[in-house]
């Protein structure tokens, strides 16, 4: 608890109990975490199905939404194969910094209510979003 006389001497989110850094440090460590061991997970398990490390295959024309849905309907149907964990170890890389700006976003509008900042990382999110799940 912090007292009444040094609250005016804390930063605002200390004071609130909530650290806009600190969830973003989470959110992208969580991120790369999970991706570092799908990755891994899916290359060992390749590895020791076929003897080669890499499992070479193309997106062509693909984008990260179409990429996890086709994964998603592979599990659904039992298909469950190294080069799923490998997908979605990649999707959760590509979509860690989207998780990032999202969250920035939301902070910005609803706890700081900074309109500026609001509208920079909307710009942000909207072009991340085209990129990623769009075209």
């Amino acid at each position: 608890m912090i007292p009444e006389e040094k609250l005016d001497e804390v930063p605002q989110e200390a004071a609130a109990g909530f650290d806009m850094n600190l969830l973003v440090g989470y959110v992208l460590a969580g991120g790369v975490a999970s991706s570092v061991v799908l990755l891994t997970l899916g290359m060992a398990w390749h590895r020791l199905r076929t003897g080669h490390l890499v499992d070479n295959y193309g997106l062509g024309n693909t984008n990260v939404l179409q990429f996890v849905l086709q994964g998603t309907r592979d599990v659904l149907r039992g298909d469950i194969r190294p080069r799923m964990l490998m997908s979605f170890g990649i999707a959760i890389l590509l979509m860690t910094p989207f998780a990032r700006v999202l969250a920035s976003t939301v902070y910005f509008a609803f706890e700081e209510r900074n309109l500026k900042y609001t509208l920079f990382t909307a710009f942000v999110l909207l072009t991340l979003t085209y990129s990623l799940l769009l075209r």
